[in-house]
């Protein structure tokens, strides 16, 4: 969808052969695209700072940056994180804060954070109490004490959404001479590529809390291409794209439907907690960029 815009677009990865993948696919439905690639590693704090000063160096002004990279890695990495927390909610806020300078330069600059339903699973099956404290999940994220893979996942993201909230809050107003950024989350849904497996559909009923399950990967994208580039799309700002509807029990179940780019109420937490986890990733970023 970027590439259609005429927009150059630079794919990121830590992998040289997956993002080069992902270039030649891009290229069968548009061939012209302007597309660059940038290899360097979320799972390392020093590695992500200086993959971003590399971008700043090639590219001064940055309308766009979708942090899209994530996922579920229960090992410690060396900067002392768990790899699911550092990836899906530090390295992201380190690369907006890195990136800044340059988003700074666009005329309406956008960052897109994705997270995932799954940030709604310990308020609706009481994993993690909505009094958890940004101690306690700073805590899970230095694995002291270690939580679950899916909690740690479900966790992550729910620091994530909650964290672009607070950005967003404490984002600079415009002036005449300077811009605001635009800080919004989304989540994308459980999406594969069709026909479904047995498998897969029976993901869908057990964990899932959305209709329909699984969606197209069209479909998994919406949310994102909505924020990253309609305009209009700036009246989000701090929120979660998502589903219209609430979650409802239905059969003993918990189940979302309804239609996709809408702003949605964030998982239940403190918003104190929710400053304090902000502030305590703020002195994390101190350490690599300024």
């Amino acid at each position: 969808a970027a590439a259609l815009t005429n927009a150059t677009v630079v794919l990121h990865g830590r992998n040289a052969t997956k993002v080069g993948a992902a270039v030649s696919m891009i290229r069968t439905s548009v061939p012209d695209a302007k597309l660059r690639t940038a290899i360097f590693n979320l799972g390392s704090l020093n590695d992500t700072a200086s993959g971003a000063a590399g971008l700043l160096q090639k590219y001064p002004k940055i309308d766009v940056l979708v942090n899209n990279a994530g996922g579920i890695d229960q090992a410690v990495t060396a900067d002392g994180y768990v790899g699911t927390f550092q990836v899906n909610a530090i390295a992201p806020a380190l690369l907006a804060r890195a990136l800044a300078p340059a988003l700074a330069r666009a005329p309406a600059p956008r960052v897109v954070y994705v997270a995932s339903a799954s940030n709604y699973d310990g308020v609706t099956k009481g994993a993690w109490p909505a009094k958890r404290t940004a101690a306690d999940f700073l805590g899970y994220a230095r694995a002291a004490p270690a939580v679950s893979l899916v909690a740690a996942y479900g966790i992550s993201k729910l620091l994530l959404v909650w964290y672009v909230k607070v950005l967003q809050a404490r984002e600079p107003q415009p002036t005449a001479t300077a811009t605001a950024t635009t800080h919004i989350s989304v989540n994308p849904g459980f999406f594969r590529t069709p026909p479904f497996t047995p498998g897969q559909k029976e993901e869908c009923r057990e964990a899932m809390h959305f209709t329909p399950c699984p969606q197209t990967p069209d479909q998994g994208a919406a949310s994102t291409a909505f924020a990253a580039l309609v305009p209009g799309a700036e009246a989000a700002a701090g929120r979660m794209l998502d589903f219209a509807t609430t979650i409802d029990k239905v059969g003993g179940k918990w189940v979302q439907g309804g239609e996709t780019c809408v702003p949605r109420p964030l998982p239940d937490w403190d918003e104190a907690e929710a400053e304090k986890w902000y502030d305590s990733v703020q002195q994390i970023l101190d350490r690599h960029v300024r």
